[in-house]
């Protein structure tokens, strides 16, 4: 097991989501960020994993159809999208990522 996550990017939008005020399409659950994010680095969506702790990441990962770990932290919240994987942590997403 790596003990570094082999992170190549973080990208953040700062506009707010579907119908409340100005978007451009890129926040989450829109995949706008990850689409670009694959465009730049040449990822291949399919065989990648979307890893969120809110509806909106796995969301998110599913329009290009990645493969979407949940990390489980308990909100009350309800998912949309059906999860490959449900976890309690970072450590065991990445233990499924690189194993």
């Amino acid at each position: 097991m790596p003990k570094e996550l082999p992170i190549n990017q973080v990208k953040t939008c700062f506009h707010a989501g579907a119908g409340r005020g100005e978007s451009c399409g890129r926040p989450k659950p829109r995949p706008g960020m990850l689409l670009s994010a694959a465009a730049e680095l040449g990822i291949d969506l399919p065989p990648s994993f979307m890893n969120g702790d809110r509806w909106r990441d796995i969301d998110c990962g599913a329009v290009p159809v990645c493969k979407a770990i949940f990390i489980d932290r308990h909100y009350h919240e309800a998912l949309k999208e059906q999860l490959d994987y449900r976890v309690r942590n970072l450590l065991e997403a990445a233990k499924l990522i690189e194993p």
